[in-house]
């Protein structure tokens, strides 16, 4: 009679006689394909594997009249995903800005209207401020698909590119059949066509609303120095290309709607145009015919901005130069220079003021000297001014 075996029993038996196959199978691998050592374990390969650092992700979202839209637009991002959303409220006249704060998004209001590029420009600053590693910009009218917002971050995280952008434009029927209209189509391929030239890229589409940046890139593009309306997206590409930064896009489904913001055909019509401009000034400046005005990184503006306040005076018996005294230098040579100016002028015009009455009893250099003075003077009033109490800087 055979004896009645347990559960446990059989699992056990079960178990060591797959261990014993799974040896056997390893044995005859090795035999086969001549090995010359064991099998390798991927897992233990995966887990020495260094991963780059998760970072703080921060999704900003540029604000106008999007009350009836928020809300589908943030529940569509995928938890986990990012870890703080800001939305800048551009002097919205519905309740963006009270359904963003029920919402527990961290709100700023604009007290007036600042334009497109203003709007971006706040979103950034503060996603800085927060200690973002990674930004991505969603619009809150539920036309970009936020559920790429993990793909998007990920590009960026393995450092394959520093720029994403979500392109719409997979294929065209994808485009039309979304909602896109066909005389939109037909521009934004034609102008996508000329920057990709322009800029040596292989973008879909340029013209996107969804984009995410490492802080790299923010941190080095003068985006401040870009214009407020539409096309600071058309210069940030193209101060992100001279600067060197790598460009990518993923495929992202796009809705239009009536909710869903879009500019009109005039303003469209401006818009390709500047763009077009801003395609010449990154030529003319890579060319070295132009300096462009916003292709000087931000580091160098403010290694320029220490150099200008180190002029000035000297201290006793020091070679170098006192920091803090260039406000003063600057302003007093403005000062003699703008008097020369006038001095010249007044002179060849022959104007009563400026003309010379009596003899000369001093010298050129003494002349000179004298206007340094009162330059100086004049300088040291101005800048004194500027000091006292509810007297801006910057009124100067």
């Amino acid at each position: 009679m055979v004896a009645a075996t347990s559960p446990v029993d059989r699992l056990s038996n079960t178990t060591d006689q797959f261990v014993d196959c799974s040896e056997t199978v390893r044995q005859l691998l090795e035999a086969e394909f001549e090995l010359d050592g064991p099998l390798i374990d991927i897992n233990e390969l995966q887990a020495n594997v260094q991963r780059p650092a998760k970072g703080k992700v921060v999704a900003v979202m540029p604000a106008y009249n999007a009350a009836q839209t928020l809300e589908r637009t943030v529940a569509d991002i995928p938890p986990g995903t990012v870890d703080e959303i800001v939305l800048v409220d551009d002097c919205s006249r519905d309740s963006t800005a009270n359904l963003a704060r029920r919402m527990g998004l961290k709100v700023i209001v604009h007290e007036k209207n600042k334009g497109y590029g203003g709007n971006q420009k706040t979103c950034y600053k503060l996603a800085l401020d927060l200690g973002a590693d990674y930004v991505v910009m969603i619009h809150p009218d539920y036309q970009y698909d936020s559920r790429v917002v993990g793909a998007a971050i990920e590009f960026l995280r393995l450092g394959i590119c520093d720029v994403i952008l979500g392109s719409r434009v997979r294929t065209r029927q994808e485009a039309l059949a979304g909602g896109m209209p066909v005389w939109k189509y037909i521009a934004n391929r034609a102008l996508t066509t000329i920057e990709n030239i322009a800029l040596g890229q292989n973008l879909g589409d340029f013209h996107s609303g969804f984009r995410a940046y490492r802080r790299e890139v923010l941190e080095k593009i003068p985006f401040d120095k870009n214009t407020d309306d539409f096309a600071f997206d058309s210069q940030f590409l193209a101060q992100a290309v001279h600067f060197g930064f790598k460009v990518g896009d993923i495929p992202v489904p796009v809705r239009y709607f009536d909710e869903a913001s879009s500019i009109n055909f005039r303003r469209c019509i401006t818009y390709g145009l500047t763009t077009l401009q801003v395609m010449a000034e990154f030529w003319l400046h890579k060319l070295r015919i132009k300096n462009g005005p916003y292709f000087k990184p931000n580091g160098e503006a403010l290694a320029d901005s220490r150099w200008l306040m180190a002029i000035g005076q000297k201290e006793a018996g020091s070679r170098f130069l006192k920091p803090g005294c260039g406000t003063k230098l600057l302003l007093s040579g403005l000062v003699v220079f703008v008097g020369r100016e006038s001095a010249h002028d007044g002179s060849s015009q022959g104007s009563p003021r400026h003309a010379v009455r009596g003899p000369i009893h001093h010298s050129a250099r003494d002349s000179s000297q004298g206007r340094s003075q009162s330059g100086a003077r004049l300088a040291d009033r101005a800048v004194a001014g500027s000091r006292r109490p509810g007297v801006s800087k910057t009124s100067l």
